[in-house]
């Protein structure tokens, strides 16, 4: 009953001291690159911010820090147009042709690994130009919808957490069929609602195949920081009223719960409650990345320009160049995603989209309870407390860089992810770690963390949640107030007040 009780009302289930076992336990997993087990340690506090990640060693700049794979990751759905990716773990399905035509649209359901678009039925240099593992071949979903998978290893590990209550069962939209209509919500809505449907799921699978016990499952997300989804999603542009736009989130919100509802049928834990919902919304707000992975579709081109000699470039030119025009004219017609980011080693990096994706947060409550800084928490008490009223909608609760334009025209795929240790980094505008995508070194949404300057052995890794190069001091802080619910006192934050004191 106590566990119940702790994840109803989103406390974690630990008891109150700071579980260092289990931070050891979560370097040590097969989520985190082996480098980072010696090499990083969680301690309970970081000079009053709550838990922090230190170095036990030395970094140079450049330096690989940690790896680190997603707790979930889910593709946007508009990247879907441009990128056919695995649904598990976002690493690039099908073949090369396959992913030239459908950047075009020139791609059908019914086209194989070569499509029938005259264009691609030869890929001119592919066995030179293009690594043989540079895309995995297709594993389509046992349940018959249209979601594909690099591996059936990834097929079933979605099958297990998530997908066999999600799946719509068929390749073609049809109302009918109340899963489709959760997801078609929430294309229209917020994606975020999918990504949190994937958790509660998760939570309710692990659940059935435990006995009702769910503690397991449910323990990595409880160190986030979560609260509702309207107290931290910012209003979008001046002259939008803060209380209606509330109203908006709030009931956009309850019929995407009840969509779930309908998809998953009789669901008896007593944490399925529209408030804890709203929370797991929140808490993906809050704390989730971008997940980017290169496309490489791009990097074939770029070695297609740089490997070939110069007459047999001209040679294929003019393919290049009619390719080139058709994935132009189509991209042109497509709804913007996420910010493109430029993925070469100087600018890629994945928290440096001016607040669009919101990530790095922190963690909801260290086992003193406290968050991951006083200064993070606000005035409400609401944090982990919805067991009371949890449907009320109060607020009291390989290493090629290629260039830019090829990153334009080649998009990446883009997506959501939730990552545990990264997100554990607490901000600083003077950061010392910075995530970065370096060409296709990972083939899947695997983050990299590289130390940004020197970090020295006891040295709190630390990296900044928003763009903060250009920004000056009430700007940073305005940024991070929404939807990370902090005032930054960071050295440099302290030093540019006191001379605006002075």
């Amino acid at each position: 009953r106590k566990v119940e009780h702790n994840m109803e009302a989103g406390k974690g289930v630990t008891n109150s001291r700071f579980d260092a076992d289990y931070y050891h336990n979560l370097l040590h997993s097969d989520h985190v690159s082996a480098e980072a087990r010696l090499n990083l340690e969680v301690r309970a506090d970081a000079a009053g911010k709550g838990k922090g990640v230190f170095a036990l060693k030395s970094f140079k700049p450049g330096d690989v820090i940690i790896k680190e794979s997603p707790l979930i990751a889910t593709q946007d759905t508009v990247n879907k147009l441009s990128t056919e990716v695995c649904s598990f773990c976002l690493r690039f399905v099908g073949s090369l042709p396959r992913q030239i035509a459908l950047l075009a649209g020139q791609l059908s359901y019914d086209d194989g690994l070569v499509p029938s678009w005259a264009a691609v039925q030869s890929v001119p240099h592919a066995d030179q130009c293009f690594p043989s593992d540079g895309i995995a071949p297709s594993v389509a979903c046992q349940g018959g919808c249209s979601e594909l998978y690099c591996s059936a290893e990834c097929r079933d590990k979605a099958w297990d957490k998530y997908h066999a209550r999600l799946c719509w069962k068929t390749r073609r939209p049809d109302t009918s069929i109340p899963a489709y209509n959760f997801e078609a919500h929430a294309v229209q809505h917020n994606d975020g609602f999918r990504t949190a449907a994937h958790i509660l799921v998760s939570l309710i699978q692990e659940g059935d195949r435990n006995g009702g016990n769910w503690e397991t499952a449910w323990k990595p997300f409880s160190l986030f920081l979560r609260k509702k989804w309207w107290k931290v999603k910012g209003v979008p542009h001046d002259g939008v009223d803060p209380v209606e736009w509330a109203a908006e989130l709030k009931a956009d919100l309850a019929t995407s719960f009840d969509l779930l509802k309908a998809a998953l049928g009789q669901v008896n834990y007593p944490f399925f409650r529209r408030g804890f919902y709203a929370k797991l919304v929140g808490l993906l707000e809050m704390n989730s990345v971008v997940a980017v992975v290169n496309s490489p579709v791009g990097l074939y081109f770029h070695n297609l320009e740089q490997e070939l000699p110069k007459n047999e470039l001209d040679e294929v030119k003019p393919w290049v160049e009619h390719i080139r025009e058709a994935i132009e004219q189509n991209q042109a017609t497509l709804p913007a995603t996420h910010a493109h980011h430029a993925h070469d080693s100087d600018s890629d990096s994945e928290d440096n989209n001016n607040n669009e994706h919101n990530d790095h947060s922190t963690d909801s409550a260290d086992q003193s309870g406290d968050s991951k800084g006083k200064e993070k928490r606000d005035d409400d008490s609401d944090n982990d407390n919805d067991n009371n009223n949890d449907d009320n909608d109060n607020d009291s609760d390989n290493d090629n860089d290629h260039d830019d334009d090829n990153d334009n025209l080649y998009p990446p795929c883009e997506g959501t992810g939730l990552y545990a240790i990264q997100a554990m980094l607490n901000h600083s505008c003077l950061p010392n770690v910075e995530v970065i995508k370096r060409g296709m070194s990972e083939r899947d949404a695997t983050i990299v963390i590289y130390a940004k300057r020197q970090v020295e052995a006891g040295d709190e890794l630390v990296l900044s949640y928003i763009d903060e190069d250009e920004l000056g001091l009430e700007d940073r802080r305005s940024l991070l107030a929404f939807p990370y619910l902090f005032h930054c006192t960071c050295p440099k934050c302290l030093l540019e007040e006191t001379q605006q004191l002075h």
